[in-house]
């Protein structure tokens, strides 16, 4: 049998519930600031109904000779009341709004495998370089962009998950231009050597500057992304021989000498 416990002295000691299992005829206060037995003043014996705690308490907490796991009740009333603060922290850490929740990319994201941040540099108007931002690869002004927060906020989701999403659409951005750039590669290989292949994109690029307004000439030479492409346009830039006159070749030779054959095919050239 267990030892019986000296009467608690915190309204809140889980042992309360060992003690009224020991005093059968016990009834607390309802008051928390009341640490007594209840209102007789006295030791609860006053006739009031016996409660039976075995009733309600769970399983888990009863041992085997009837006594309560009180030491067991204690852990598993500090983990939950753990949890609950925790819960309470995190949802008073969630954004009021749902356009307060950040569309952007964290610190320490990690970009896709093969990627190379030396191929992604660019420089700006005065020559300097610049290193790659993956908050280029997100639109920021997206247009659906408002129902993603608003579902978001609807659920109260962890803002962390917010820019978690940005690093995957990045990312998701990133391996397509990085495709593009590994196509375009092979594509340039086609055409020679780096130096060649060169020396015929600044060919074609000279041949329609000569014809064409700038933004124009960028437009056309943007859209070569194939070896044919490039090949095209050379054969379309490409000096040719005038084309012969409609005019006479409608002529009708049969009945000419062949020397005004010659001088009427010569002058249809002309």
């Amino acid at each position: 049998m267990a030892n019986l416990l000296q009467k608690p002295t915190d309204p809140y000691d889980p042992a309360w519930v060992e003690y009224a299992r020991q005093n059968p005829g016990l009834r607390r206060s309802l008051s928390a600031a009341d640490a007594g037995d209840g209102g007789d003043g006295g030791d609860g014996g006053d006739g009031g109904e016996a409660i039976d705690l075995s009733t309600f308490v769970p399983e888990q907490f009863k041992d085997k000779d009837g006594s309560f796991k009180t030491a067991d009740f204690r852990a598993d009333y500090d983990a939950l009341s753990s949890f609950k603060a925790q819960a309470d922290e995190a949802a008073a850490a969630l954004p009021k709004e749902a356009k307060d929740y950040a569309f952007a990319i964290p610190e320490g994201h990690q970009f896709p495998e093969g990627f190379d941040a030396e191929l992604f540099k660019t420089v700006d108007e005065n020559g300097n370089e610049i290193a790659f931002d993956p908050n280029t690869m997100i639109q920021a002004d997206d247009p659906d962009l408002p129902l993603l927060q608003a579902a978001m906020h609807e659920h109260k989701a962890d803002p962390a998950l917010m820019g978690k999403i940005a690093s995957i659409l990045a990312n998701r951005e990133l391996r397509g231009v990085m495709d593009g750039m590994a196509k375009a590669e092979e594509e340039k290989g086609k055409l020679g050597t780096p130096a060649q292949a060169k020396a015929r994109f600044d060919t074609i690029q000279r041949s329609l500057s000569a014809k064409l307004p700038a933004n124009q000439v960028k437009e056309i030479m943007d859209g070569v992304v194939s070896a044919d492409g490039l090949r095209g346009l050379e054969t379309l830039l490409k000096p040719s021989t005038p084309p012969v006159s409609q005019g006479d070749t409608m002529k009708d030779f049969s009945d000419m000498k062949p020397i005004d054959r010659l001088m009427a095919g010569l002058s249809g050239r002309k």
